[in-house]
């Protein structure tokens, strides 16, 4: 097998395997919400939530000082632990459908200047960017090759033969 073959086979096969768990997951946000959270040891966040058919993606820079009830502000110590402590939760769907990919910033009160990041990317975007190649991956190759003159669809050479014969290698009519 050719190693261009072989590529092409990787490629296609491994697209609808893409596919297939994107799918899961965008029909599993349409009903529950998903998420997956992780803290790192220098207290910054990260969590990626599966929900309304898309993904949000959220980071919050580590957080150094918090403010207490009378609005004082307390530098935060760190343990110095090397641990990452990582959560997976799932519960009722609660965030809306959208179609386009959207940033959001937003302030956190109890959080003096700390701003979380968040993406929020429809399913569909990742769905059809790995669809769209894998589909034509999987479109026949012998429908890529253009007919040379004087050459059958199959590429066989038709010198030598009359008009009205049919190609001795695939059996195709050529004459008009």
């Amino acid at each position: 097998m050719k190693r261009g073959r072989r590529i092409r086979i990787v490629a296609k096969w491994t697209g609808v395997c893409l596919i297939c768990v994107l799918g899961a997951i965008w029909a599993t946000s349409l009903y529950r919400c998903s998420t997956f959270i992780a803290h790192s040891p220098a207290n910054a966040y990260y969590g990626v939530t599966a929900t309304g058919g898309a993904l949000a993606i959220d980071y919050v820079p580590p957080i150094r000082v918090v403010a207490d009830r009378q609005g004082n502000i307390i530098p935060l110590r760190f343990t110095g632990s090397e641990t990452w402590n990582v959560q997976w939760r799932t519960q009722p769907n609660f965030m809306y459908f959208t179609w386009k990919p959207e940033w959001r910033r937003r302030t956190h009160s109890k959080y003096p200047g700390v701003s979380p990041l968040s993406l929020v990317v429809p399913l569909w975007m990742p769905l059809a960017a790995v669809a769209l190649p894998t589909a034509w991956l999987f479109w026949p190759a012998h429908l890529w090759r253009r007919v040379l003159p004087g050459h059958c669809r199959c590429g066989y050479s038709l010198a030598g033969l009359t008009r009205e014969a049919a190609c001795p290698e695939c059996g195709f009519p050529t004459g008009k």
